[in-house]
């Protein structure tokens, strides 16, 4: 049964236009806006993956899910504290290829869903925020891209008695596979 599953979208992909869709592994360096979150926990990797569907001409809706993880100390106490942030995101990007370079921009909201744990206790919340972004493909082969990007992101969050940004900017890339 599963043999005849992926031999009907094998042959069902063959049907679709030219690079109709892409899948990407990204890593992006997460440098935060404000300026608590970076006293705590500093700058740190972030990393994801991305699905595109082409939707007409050089329009792409897109999807995106990020993982962050980073190790700090309390202002005050100087204890451990440990966040994890989730940003899952959708939107739209123009991509306009000139040969085999491909610029594209685009803007989409993010789901954030934000965890802080350290001896006070546990501190959770979920919020929308915002991300744009620009960036380059470069086509290494038929199919296959090298990503690089630059974000902004935005999403403040009350996960206590205080609001925090847990946007800011994103430098990085990955690779990506048209299909």
């Amino acid at each position: 049964m599963k043999h005849r599953i992926l031999i009907a979208l094998m042959i069902g992909s063959l049907a679709l236009p030219a690079a109709a869709a892409s899948f990407g592994v990204k890593a992006v360096y997460l440098m935060p806006s404000e300026q608590t979150f970076k006293d705590i926990y500093g700058s740190g990797l972030m990393y994801g993956a991305e699905l595109g569907f082409r939707v007409g001409g050089p329009v792409k809706l897109w999807i995106d899910g990020m993982y962050y993880q980073g190790k700090g100390k309390l202002t005050y106490t100087q204890e451990d504290t440990t966040l994890t942030l989730m940003p899952i995101g959708a939107g739209v990007r123009v991509e306009l290829p000139q040969g085999a370079l491909v610029p594209y921009a685009g803007a989409g909201l993010r789901y954030y869903i934000y965890k802080e744990e350290n001896v006070i206790g546990t501190a959770k919340k979920n919020g929308l925020g915002f991300v744009g972004f620009a960036g380059l493909n470069l086509r290494l082969a038929k199919g296959f891209l090298l990503d690089l990007r630059a974000a902004y992101s935005s999403c403040k969050l009350t996960p206590a008695d205080f609001t925090i940004n847990v946007g800011g900017f994103e430098l990085g890339g990955g690779l990506v596979f048209e299909f």
